[in-house]
């Protein structure tokens, strides 16, 4: 072997020691961090739209986070867990719903709203840090606290409410509200200021 070749080798090796030196475990390693435990999917930036019909919106739900649980054998969908969620109900009637965390169960047709969970309709604002709506009834229920907004009052149900919203019942559970006046009129006298919704 001449001089040529050894300096081949050398390179060779020296090029290859580099690569191995640099190959160590300086790169971080991706560890999946997961919310929801034996999730048999997981998606990010969710959208599930359902439909009635020949094409008309049911329902539609966006979220950054979602984990599906489902049959193994039929692969029947059993629940969906979603974070930052925003639901759309444009059938039977117009409705929004947002919370920090909802739980869609398919089986008992039920939909749990946990942290900052908002129901919204033309008429009314309900506000709690939990609501059970069931999907099927379109009855919301819930034995916590929650906050109540209609035109000009507010009203807190201090151990929960119960809204069917078809047959017009509303029962809140120990009011506490009061009248929000408009700037322009004058103040009610105080016995008018407590009040049932």
């Amino acid at each position: 072997m001449n001089w040529i070749g050894l300096l081949k080798v050398s390179i060779v090796f020296i090029i290859f020691s580099l690569i191995i030196l640099n190959c160590q475990n300086d790169y971080p390693i991706l560890k999946e961090e997961s919310k929801e435990k034996f999730a048999n999917l997981r998606f990010s930036n969710f959208k599930r739209i359902q439909y009635k019909g020949i094409g008309i919106k049911k329902w539609e739900l966006n979220s950054k986070e979602a984990y599906i649980y489902q049959e193994e054998k039929t692969q029947t969908l059993q629940k969906i867990i979603v974070y930052n969620f925003e639901f759309k109900q444009y059938l039977p009637q117009e409705a929004n719903f947002k919370a920090k965390k909802a739980v869609l169960d398919y089986i008992k047709n039920i939909m749990y709203l946990e942290g900052n969970a908002e129901y919204k309709d033309k008429e009314v604002v309900l506000q709690s840090d939990f609501l059970i709506y069931n999907l099927e009834k379109a009855i919301l229920d819930t034995n916590i606290p929650v906050i109540i907004k209609r035109k000009n009052s507010e009203v807190k149900c201090l151990k929960g409410l119960y809204y069917d919203k078809d047959k017009d019942i509303q029962i809140c559970r120990n009011p506490a509200g009061k009248m929000i006046q408009p700037q322009n009129q004058t103040k009610q006298n105080e016995a008018n200021e407590n009040f049932f919704f």
